[in-house]
């Protein structure tokens, strides 16, 4: 299927970027966008990337042409794929039409097979859906549409192309990513043959860090109101139960309707993650930021498994639920995450995610409780503990949560106030100071090297800070002077 655009609709490129197409055609061939940006655009989005699929001319010349018209990395050659740098802000990514056989079970046990004469149809089939099989003519303005994607863009569905989106296990965590990103409904036989290979345990297969991948995918690119109804699609897909049960278990916890009117806890959660999503935009979040913020709501109430109960008088209790989040949260995160870093912010934003509701229900809440809990918590930050706070909140529906309604608020003001909603204070004294000290005989000589001894030492002086004993170096240097003029350096 060929449409012509109507020209006052025709998309603006780079010149460079036609130069290219140019050139190619030139040499007897024809340079199509492909891929996500072609449906971005029929969506009214910006152009973002430029995905190029070149038709006949052979890969030897192709490959000549490219490198002419700018820098290439072969890195991607394997795969008919070659990154070209057209000029210091342009980055293409050039590619043949090919076939993909299965060569085994997982997401790379494939046989690829370029043919740059191949129809248009033919190419189509190795994409995974109808939207993401759309070419378009920079040259002519045509749209090439052998498989109905733009059918489907209108009606807003995920539809898969063929059998062969059955070879591709990731295609499934994909489908769901496009649905939070798009807000498109999944097709009935999508849905059905997503569903299958899940339970066939095509998941298994695939290697962490694609899963991983995928699922920051879905949070830093999904949007508020998307990311809630994808991830309920996961769970009907089976897809929570085979790569992360801890959160497919939480259906089976019911909580207090006075604070929780929304449902049981697995419900709670993935409005929580979906809100957390809404929260990092509107604050302008970076990836990073948004990517720890939605995991800490996923997992904040993983202890509730553990620590839920019922009263003779009815009500549901879930008492130290937080401190209980370690014991499903750890092996969930190292089982998604490759990074250390984030799975210490992750676990330290969702095992204090309580703290703040104490603190506002408390008479007195002095500053030295706010800086420890902003040292506790590092190294995220009390603006990131509010925000998952916050997000907490909206997921909660109920008229008789007030107070919690006001934590957020209660902790960004507070730490605010305080200079600690980025980070908690920095020590005043260091290693380095000691030893200078222990040179001049001021404290014992056994400081003149560093060692597990300073520990000791720095701690006192730290929480002296905490507590707001000392506000400078000269009164740390003295608060040091007055432990060892009365013995307690040891």
């Amino acid at each position: 299927m060929i449409t012509s655009m109507n020209p006052r609709r025709n998309p603006i490129f780079p010149k460079r970027l036609i130069h290219f197409t140019q050139v190619v055609a030139q040499h007897g061939g024809r340079a199509l966008l492909i891929g996500g940006s072609v449906r971005d655009w029929l969506l009214g989005k910006p152009w973002k990337d430029f995905d190029i699929e070149v038709y006949g001319i052979l890969p030897e010349k192709l490959l000549e042409l490219c490198k002419s018209e700018g820098s290439v990395n072969l890195v991607g050659a394997s795969f008919a794929v070659l990154k070209v740098q057209l000029s210091r802000t342009l980055h293409i990514d050039v590619s043949i039409p090919r076939k993909e056989r299965s060569t085994g079970s997982g997401h790379t046990a494939f046989m690829i097979e370029t043919d740059p004469f191949m129809s248009f149809k033919i190419a189509a089939q190795r994409r995974d859906l109808t939207v993401n099989a759309i070419s378009y003519d920079p040259l002519t303005h045509e749209i090439i549409d052998p498989c109905l994607g733009m059918t489907d863009i209108q009606v807003k569905v995920l539809r898969h192309i063929g059998s062969k989106f059955r070879e591709d296990p990731l295609r499934v965590l994909r489908v769901l990513r496009f649905m939070a990103q798009l807000g498109f409904d999944i097709a009935p036989e999508t849905f059905d043959v997503c569903k299958n290979m899940t339970l066939e345990g095509c998941l298994q297969s695939l290697p962490r860090e694609r899963i991983e991948e995928e699922l920051k995918n879905l949070l830093i690119n999904g949007k508020s109101g998307f990311i809630e109804r994808a991830l309920r699609t996961a769970s009907d897909m089976g897809i929570f139960n085979m790569i992360m049960p801890e959160i497919e278990q939480l259906k089976d916890i019911q909580q207090d309707p006075i604070y929780h009117a929304e449902g049981n806890c697995f419900t709670h959660t993935i409005l929580a993650v979906d809100k957390a999503a809404g929260i990092a935009k509107r604050d302008g979040l970076n990836n990073t930021e948004r990517y720890v913020l939605c995991l800490a709501a996923l997992v904040h109430d993983l202890g509730k498994y553990h620590t839920t109960t019922v009263d003779n008088d009815g009500r549901i209790r879930t008492y130290g639920h937080d401190k209980a989040v370690k014991t499903d949260a750890f092996p969930l995160l190292e089982r998604i995450c490759s990074n250390k870093k984030t799975i210490e912010q992750v676990f330290g934003l969702a095992e204090t995610h309580m703290q703040p509701l104490h603190l506002v229900q408390a008479d007195v809440v002095s500053d030295a409780a706010i800086r420890r809990l902003a040292s506790k918590i590092c190294p995220s930050s009390l603006f990131d503990l509010a925000r998952l706070v916050e997000a907490d909140t909206m997921a909660s529906w109920s008229s008789q949560s007030k107070q919690k309604m006001n934590a957020h608020i209660f902790l960004r003001e507070r730490a605010l106030s305080l200079g600690v909603q980025n980070k908690p204070i920095e020590p005043l004294l260091m290693g380095r100071d000691l030893i200078e000290l222990a040179r001049y005989g001021k404290i014992p000589q056994k400081y003149c090297a560093g060692g597990p001894h300073f520990k000791h030492l720095l701690d006192k002086l730290y929480n002296a800070q905490l507590d707001g004993l000392i506000h400078s170096k000269k009164e740390a240097v003295d608060f040091l002077l007055n432990l060892e003029e009365t013995g307690d350096i040891i």
